[in-house]
């Protein structure tokens, strides 16, 4: 059974009403609200074509300003009724061949994308956005001779932290209502450490798609990827999240150094790990710069020994990080929650000493292929993270 309480924001929280012994009650209220980008689009394209332009291409431009880190497209048409058809593709302002050229062609098939430094729509390219003159790309495989046909294109400009966010047209949630939801908030895959027995029974980096369809098959609402200092994961998590309709990916980073773990939710761009180096000199300057990308933050398995046999898993911050940049502790990393390495008694104390600091759990499951029975692994899933949500989105 799993007891489902909500918390009012800075309401005391009783000890004995979140543990019973031998038990973990996961206790969360809305872990953390996302903003999203979007509102008007930067340019607005309009034009028609008729019987004359049936298969032939066309283009239509538009400029780009410097700064721009992401590009976003909205595309619609008319007469589809009468079989008209449009296809749709993108072109930087280089050598069509070249790095600033073709950025993709979706065909007929999307009538949203977006490109960035770090990812792309399927059918898209990631890669730096050069200012000048775009074009989007328009193919007219059939349109009848005696058939106007209108189009429209919303073009949106994000920039610096807001180029982490998609457009509101990318976040239709879902699931609609507000209401509790079920995930996991801590899984690795081959991205980083994570493997798992091939088709020969060898053991290789797991594919990131067992690891959604497990979670899919527990039923959960919600996972977050979190792979060790790396976004190489953010990309697929895009491809995958049209197929998984019934499952958030939430995309993350497990922030790993020498002196501990934590991860950040909704990281999509690279951030500068290295705690103790002249460029990140402690955690706090670290969370400092997570705090300006609006990221919520979670310490991971803070009581972990940390040594030869795990480097920094325990939380060893030095000098002592400012906690009131974090927001969450990983209370219950996979079945640890009545063993010695247990983060509840390391909550406990940040609670007495004043922080407000949500208590979440996430399996850290490294093998999707890791099953129910199998005593004392970290199974996708376990422990479940329940979460009260406007909608799921």
């Amino acid at each position: 059974m799993t007891a489902r309480l909500r918390i009012p924001a800075g309401a005391a929280i009783p000890r004995r009403a979140l543990f019973g012994r031998g038990l973990f009650v996961p206790v969360i209220a809305l872990l953390c609200t996302v903003a999203q980008a979007g509102g008007e689009p930067d340019v607005v394209l309009r034009g028609r074509i008729t019987g004359a332009d049936h298969q032939t291409y066309r283009l239509v431009p538009f400029d780009v300003p410097a700064g721009v880190e992401r590009i976003t497209v909205e595309f619609d048409y008319t007469g589809r009724d009468e079989r008209t058809s449009i296809d749709l593709g993108l072109l930087g302002p280089g050598e069509f061949h070249g790095p600033d050229g073709l950025r993709g062609w979706s065909g007929g098939n999307k009538r949203t994308f977006t490109v960035s430094a770090t990812d792309a729509t399927p059918s898209y390219l990631p890669g730096s956005l050069a200012p000048g003159r775009w074009n989007l790309l328009l193919g007219i495989p059939n349109i009848r001779p005696d058939v106007q046909a209108e189009f429209t294109a919303r073009v949106y400009f994000s920039r610096g932290e807001q180029s982490r966010l998609s457009p509101a047209a990318e976040e239709t949630p879902l699931r609609a209502g507000a209401g509790w939801y079920r995930g996991d908030l801590h899984l690795h895959t081959g991205h980083s450490d994570g493997s798992c027995a091939s088709r020969r029974a060898v053991r290789v980096p797991c594919p990131l798609f067992l690891t959604l369809s497990g979670a899919a098959d527990r039923g959960l609402d919600f996972v977050a990827v979190t792979e060790h200092n790396t976004i190489s994961h953010i990309g697929e998590l895009r491809t995958l999240q049209p197929y998984f309709d019934d499952l958030l990916l939430i995309p993350g980073m497990e922030v790993t150094t020498f002196q501990g773990h934590a991860n950040a939710f909704g990281l999509t761009a690279p951030i500068d790990f290295r705690v103790g180096s002249p460029s990140v000199p402690d955690w706090t300057t670290l969370l400092q710069r997570l705090a300006q990308r609006g990221l919520v933050v979670s310490i991971n398995h803070p009581a972990m020994p940390s040594g030869e046999i795990c480097m920094g898993c325990g939380w060893r911050p030095q000098p002592p990080a400012d906690l009131r940049l974090v927001q969450a502790v990983e209370v219950v990393n996979g079945a640890d929650a009545d063993t010695p390495v247990s983060g509840i008694p390391f909550w406990h104390r940040l609670l007495d000493q004043g922080y407000r600091l949500t208590g979440i759990g996430g399996s850290d499951n490294h093998d999707a292929r890791i099953g129910a029975t199998e005593p004392g692994r970290n199974r996708i899933g376990s422990p479940t993270t329940v979460v009260y949500a406007r909608n799921l989105s």
